[in-house]
Protein backbone atom coordinates (compact mmCIF):
# COMPACT_ATOMS: atom_id res chain seq x y z
CA UNK A 1 0.00 0.00 0.00
CA UNK A 2 1.33 3.52 -0.83
CA UNK A 3 0.71 7.07 0.24
CA UNK A 4 1.02 9.83 -2.07
CA UNK A 5 0.59 13.61 0.35
CA UNK A 6 1.20 17.22 -0.55
CA UNK A 7 3.04 18.75 0.20
CA UNK A 8 3.45 15.18 -1.37
CA UNK A 9 4.94 11.97 0.41
CA UNK A 10 5.77 9.19 -2.09
CA UNK A 11 4.46 5.85 -0.88
CA UNK A 12 4.20 4.43 2.52
CA UNK A 13 4.37 0.80 2.95
CA UNK A 14 1.15 -0.18 1.80
CA UNK A 15 2.67 2.74 -0.67
CA UNK A 16 1.30 6.07 -0.03
CA UNK A 17 1.73 9.57 -1.92
CA UNK A 18 1.53 12.82 0.52
CA UNK A 19 1.30 15.84 -1.21
CA UNK A 20 1.17 19.45 0.35
CA UNK A 21 -1.09 21.04 -1.76
CA UNK A 22 -1.66 25.23 -1.77
CA UNK A 23 -2.29 25.67 1.40
CA UNK A 24 -3.24 22.17 2.22
CA UNK A 25 -3.33 18.45 1.35
CA UNK A 26 -1.53 14.41 0.72
CA UNK A 27 -1.90 11.11 -1.00
CA UNK A 28 -0.64 7.62 0.03
CA UNK A 29 -0.03 5.40 -2.99
CA UNK A 30 0.05 1.70 -4.23
CA UNK A 31 1.91 -1.60 -3.06
CA UNK A 32 0.77 -5.28 -2.82
CA UNK A 33 -0.32 -4.04 0.57
CA UNK A 34 -2.36 -1.28 0.44
CA UNK A 35 -1.36 2.10 -0.17
CA UNK A 36 -1.93 4.88 0.98
CA UNK A 37 -1.14 9.03 -0.23
CA UNK A 38 -0.57 11.40 2.11
CA UNK A 39 -1.60 14.36 1.00
CA UNK A 40 -0.07 17.44 -1.53
CA UNK A 41 0.24 20.08 0.67
CA UNK A 42 -2.38 22.27 0.53
CA UNK A 43 -2.61 25.22 -1.58
CA UNK A 44 -2.84 28.69 -0.29
CA UNK A 45 -5.79 29.86 1.68
CA UNK A 46 -8.04 33.01 1.24
CA UNK A 47 -4.79 34.64 2.27
CA UNK A 48 -0.70 33.55 2.74
CA UNK A 49 -1.65 32.50 6.13
CA UNK A 50 1.43 32.64 8.30
CA UNK A 51 2.86 29.92 10.04
CA UNK A 52 3.16 29.35 13.12
CA UNK A 53 6.70 29.97 13.74
CA UNK A 54 6.67 33.64 12.60
CA UNK A 55 3.50 34.60 13.88
CA UNK A 56 0.29 36.02 12.62
CA UNK A 57 0.22 38.60 9.77
CA UNK A 58 -2.01 41.56 10.38
CA UNK A 59 -5.61 40.88 9.45
CA UNK A 60 -4.48 37.29 8.00
CA UNK A 61 -4.07 35.11 10.23
CA UNK A 62 -7.54 36.12 12.28
CA UNK A 63 -9.61 34.91 9.07
CA UNK A 64 -11.38 31.67 10.63
CA UNK A 65 -10.69 28.15 8.42
CA UNK A 66 -10.12 30.50 5.29
CA UNK A 67 -11.18 28.57 1.59
CA UNK A 68 -8.36 28.43 -1.05
CA UNK A 69 -7.49 31.37 -3.40
CA UNK A 70 -8.03 32.09 -6.94
CA UNK A 71 -3.92 30.85 -7.35
CA UNK A 72 -4.17 28.20 -5.07
CA UNK A 73 -7.14 27.27 -7.09
CA UNK A 74 -4.38 26.98 -10.15
CA UNK A 75 -1.76 25.46 -8.29
CA UNK A 76 -4.13 22.30 -7.52
CA UNK A 77 -5.40 22.12 -11.33
CA UNK A 78 -1.33 22.22 -12.10
CA UNK A 79 -1.36 19.43 -9.66
CA UNK A 80 -3.98 17.56 -11.21
CA UNK A 81 -2.41 17.69 -14.49
CA UNK A 82 1.14 16.68 -13.12
CA UNK A 83 -0.46 13.62 -11.46
CA UNK A 84 -0.03 10.26 -12.81
CA UNK A 85 -1.76 7.98 -11.25
CA UNK A 86 -5.71 8.96 -10.82
CA UNK A 87 -7.02 5.69 -11.58
CA UNK A 88 -4.83 4.05 -8.69
CA UNK A 89 -6.53 5.97 -6.18
CA UNK A 90 -8.41 4.07 -3.89
CA UNK A 91 -8.94 6.40 -0.65
CA UNK A 92 -9.33 10.35 -0.78
CA UNK A 93 -8.31 11.53 2.73
CA UNK A 94 -8.11 14.97 4.21
CA UNK A 95 -7.65 17.45 6.87
CA UNK A 96 -10.90 19.44 7.59
CA UNK A 97 -9.63 22.42 7.24
CA UNK A 98 -11.39 24.07 4.04
CA UNK A 99 -8.56 24.59 2.63
CA UNK A 100 -7.85 21.07 2.76
CA UNK A 101 -10.43 19.29 1.80
CA UNK A 102 -10.87 21.85 -1.37
CA UNK A 103 -7.34 20.82 -2.64
CA UNK A 104 -8.21 17.39 -2.13
CA UNK A 105 -11.59 17.64 -4.10
CA UNK A 106 -9.59 20.10 -6.78
CA UNK A 107 -6.61 18.13 -7.09
CA UNK A 108 -7.90 14.56 -7.75
CA UNK A 109 -11.29 15.66 -9.38
CA UNK A 110 -10.79 12.22 -11.25
CA UNK A 111 -11.53 10.06 -8.57
CA UNK A 112 -13.57 12.19 -6.76
CA UNK A 113 -15.78 12.05 -10.41
CA UNK A 114 -15.48 8.27 -10.41
CA UNK A 115 -17.38 8.46 -6.82
CA UNK A 116 -14.11 8.43 -4.23
CA UNK A 117 -15.14 10.08 -1.08
CA UNK A 118 -13.07 12.52 0.51
CA UNK A 119 -13.05 11.38 4.53
CA UNK A 120 -12.45 14.46 6.76
CA UNK A 121 -9.52 12.69 9.06
CA UNK A 122 -9.39 15.34 12.53
CA UNK A 123 -6.03 13.78 13.15
CA UNK A 124 -4.77 15.64 10.55
CA UNK A 125 -5.33 19.07 10.95
CA UNK A 126 -3.46 22.18 11.56
CA UNK A 127 -1.20 22.71 14.38
CA UNK A 128 -1.55 26.27 15.77
CA UNK A 129 -4.40 27.47 17.39
CA UNK A 130 -4.63 31.16 15.36
CA UNK A 131 -8.22 31.35 13.82
CA UNK A 132 -6.43 30.43 9.99
CA UNK A 133 -6.17 27.20 11.94
CA UNK A 134 -8.76 26.27 13.45
CA UNK A 135 -11.77 24.22 12.07
CA UNK A 136 -14.87 25.17 11.57
CA UNK A 137 -18.16 22.91 13.09
CA UNK A 138 -19.12 19.80 11.42
CA UNK A 139 -22.65 21.08 10.67
CA UNK A 140 -20.95 23.85 8.77
CA UNK A 141 -18.67 21.56 6.58
CA UNK A 142 -21.05 19.00 6.06
CA UNK A 143 -23.22 21.93 4.71
CA UNK A 144 -20.95 22.89 2.35
CA UNK A 145 -18.69 20.28 0.87
CA UNK A 146 -21.11 17.10 2.35
CA UNK A 147 -21.62 16.37 -1.91
CA UNK A 148 -18.15 15.07 -2.14
CA UNK A 149 -16.88 14.77 1.61
CA UNK A 150 -17.51 11.75 3.98
CA UNK A 151 -17.45 13.88 7.49
CA UNK A 152 -18.52 10.64 9.46
CA UNK A 153 -15.02 10.89 11.72
CA UNK A 154 -15.44 14.87 12.17
CA UNK A 155 -17.03 15.41 16.00
CA UNK A 156 -17.87 18.00 18.33
CA UNK A 157 -14.78 19.59 19.72
CA UNK A 158 -12.64 18.34 16.79
CA UNK A 159 -11.27 21.85 16.33
CA UNK A 160 -11.29 22.76 20.34
CA UNK A 161 -7.69 23.78 20.77
CA UNK A 162 -7.69 25.31 23.74
CA UNK A 163 -9.66 23.51 26.44
CA UNK A 164 -7.41 22.06 29.24
CA UNK A 165 -6.16 19.05 28.26
CA UNK A 166 -7.22 19.28 24.79
CA UNK A 167 -5.95 16.68 22.35
CA UNK A 168 -5.84 18.90 19.61
CA UNK A 169 -3.78 21.39 21.50
CA UNK A 170 -0.33 22.60 19.85
CA UNK A 171 1.97 20.79 21.98
CA UNK A 172 4.75 18.62 20.69
CA UNK A 173 3.56 15.27 22.61
CA UNK A 174 0.06 15.95 21.18
CA UNK A 175 1.03 16.32 17.63
CA UNK A 176 3.70 13.68 18.29
CA UNK A 177 0.99 10.86 19.32
CA UNK A 178 -2.00 12.19 16.72
CA UNK A 179 0.82 12.05 13.70
CA UNK A 180 1.04 8.39 14.93
CA UNK A 181 -2.46 7.32 15.48
CA UNK A 182 -2.69 8.73 11.85
CA UNK A 183 -0.01 6.48 10.57
CA UNK A 184 -1.99 3.78 12.21
CA UNK A 185 -5.26 4.34 10.98
CA UNK A 186 -4.01 4.72 6.98
CA UNK A 187 -2.18 1.38 7.60
CA UNK A 188 -5.84 -0.25 8.92
CA UNK A 189 -7.03 1.48 5.72
CA UNK A 190 -5.12 0.27 3.56
CA UNK A 191 -5.97 -3.24 4.88
CA UNK A 192 -9.46 -2.98 5.11
CA UNK A 193 -9.14 -2.63 1.82
CA UNK A 194 -7.30 -5.55 0.60
CA UNK A 195 -9.08 -7.60 2.86
CA UNK A 196 -12.30 -6.82 1.38
CA UNK A 197 -10.79 -8.21 -2.29
CA UNK A 198 -8.87 -5.37 -3.68
CA UNK A 199 -5.56 -5.94 -5.03
CA UNK A 200 -4.19 -3.07 -3.99
CA UNK A 201 -4.68 0.44 -1.60
CA UNK A 202 -3.18 3.83 -2.85
CA UNK A 203 -4.59 6.38 -0.29
CA UNK A 204 -4.21 9.88 -1.07
CA UNK A 205 -4.07 12.04 2.11
CA UNK A 206 -4.05 16.43 2.20
CA UNK A 207 -2.72 17.72 5.21
CA UNK A 208 -0.62 20.93 6.20
CA UNK A 209 3.01 21.28 5.78
CA UNK A 210 4.28 21.48 9.45
CA UNK A 211 2.51 18.47 10.11
CA UNK A 212 3.67 16.49 7.06
CA UNK A 213 7.02 16.45 8.64
CA UNK A 214 5.20 14.92 12.05
CA UNK A 215 3.53 12.51 9.81
CA UNK A 216 6.34 10.97 7.71
CA UNK A 217 8.76 11.41 10.76
CA UNK A 218 11.19 13.52 8.11
CA UNK A 219 12.91 16.66 9.10
CA UNK A 220 15.48 17.60 6.55
CA UNK A 221 15.11 21.08 5.61
CA UNK A 222 12.39 21.97 7.60
CA UNK A 223 12.56 25.83 7.33
CA UNK A 224 10.92 27.24 10.64
CA UNK A 225 10.35 30.61 8.56
CA UNK A 226 8.43 28.73 5.77
CA UNK A 227 6.98 26.38 8.62
CA UNK A 228 7.73 23.37 6.28
CA UNK A 229 9.98 22.01 3.73
CA UNK A 230 7.42 21.08 1.22
CA UNK A 231 6.35 23.57 -1.47
CA UNK A 232 2.55 23.83 -1.87
CA UNK A 233 1.15 20.90 -3.77
CA UNK A 234 4.03 19.15 -3.54
CA UNK A 235 3.62 15.44 -3.64
CA UNK A 236 5.83 12.05 -2.47
CA UNK A 237 5.15 8.86 -1.83
CA UNK A 238 5.16 6.51 1.31
CA UNK A 239 5.45 3.09 2.31
CA UNK A 240 4.75 1.16 5.60
CA UNK A 241 8.20 -0.21 6.85
CA UNK A 242 5.98 -3.36 7.77
CA UNK A 243 2.79 -3.28 6.47
CA UNK A 244 1.67 -6.29 7.88
CA UNK A 245 2.97 -5.65 11.48
CA UNK A 246 1.50 -4.61 14.15
CA UNK A 247 3.77 -1.69 15.74
CA UNK A 248 2.38 1.19 17.43
CA UNK A 249 4.11 3.26 15.36
CA UNK A 250 3.44 1.95 11.87
CA UNK A 251 6.51 4.00 10.73
CA UNK A 252 6.45 4.70 7.01
CA UNK A 253 9.45 5.69 4.55
CA UNK A 254 9.88 7.38 1.41
CA UNK A 255 10.07 5.03 -1.78
CA UNK A 256 13.04 4.80 -3.96
CA UNK A 257 11.17 5.72 -6.80
CA UNK A 258 9.51 9.25 -5.08
CA UNK A 259 13.09 9.89 -3.61
CA UNK A 260 14.94 10.32 -7.28
CA UNK A 261 11.84 11.76 -9.07
CA UNK A 262 12.43 15.00 -6.43
CA UNK A 263 16.09 14.53 -5.46
CA UNK A 264 17.92 12.38 -8.10
CA UNK A 265 21.14 10.56 -7.40
CA UNK A 266 21.27 12.40 -4.18
CA UNK A 267 22.02 10.16 -1.23
CA UNK A 268 18.84 9.88 1.62
CA UNK A 269 20.11 11.38 5.12
CA UNK A 270 21.18 8.55 7.56
CA UNK A 271 18.50 7.56 10.51
CA UNK A 272 21.50 9.87 12.95
CA UNK A 273 20.73 12.91 10.99
CA UNK A 274 16.90 12.97 11.13
CA UNK A 275 17.15 12.18 14.44
CA UNK A 276 19.78 15.33 14.95
CA UNK A 277 17.41 17.78 12.90
CA UNK A 278 14.65 16.31 14.86
CA UNK A 279 16.32 17.16 18.52
CA UNK A 280 16.79 20.71 16.94
CA UNK A 281 13.70 21.18 15.40
CA UNK A 282 11.35 19.60 18.79
CA UNK A 283 13.05 22.31 20.88
CA UNK A 284 12.11 24.90 18.59
CA UNK A 285 8.70 23.96 18.92
CA UNK A 286 8.66 23.37 22.37
CA UNK A 287 9.88 27.14 22.73
CA UNK A 288 7.59 28.58 20.00
CA UNK A 289 4.12 26.58 21.91
CA UNK A 290 5.49 27.48 25.74
CA UNK A 291 5.26 31.34 23.75
CA UNK A 292 1.78 31.19 22.01
CA UNK A 293 0.51 28.96 25.17
CA UNK A 294 1.09 31.79 27.54
CA UNK A 295 3.45 29.74 29.59
CA UNK A 296 6.59 32.22 28.51
CA UNK A 297 7.13 35.88 27.61
CA UNK A 298 9.50 36.82 24.95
Amino acid sequence: MSIHGSRPIERIGYGAAVTNGPPSGHPVHRGVVPEVAARPRESPGRRRFPTADRGPTPGVAQIPDPYLTPLGRQQCAALQAEFPAHDRITHLVSSPMRRTLQTCQLSFQPAVDAGRKVVAQPLLQEMSRLPCDTGSEPEVLRAEFGAWGDFGLVGEGWNDKTSPGSRWAPVVPSLEERARESRVWLRELGREALAAGGDHADIVVTTHGGFLHFLTEDWEGMDFVAGTAWKNTEYRSYEFVQPDGDDTEAFIRETKTSWTRRRGSDIPPTEAEQQEWRKLIIASYNQHFAIINGEIVE
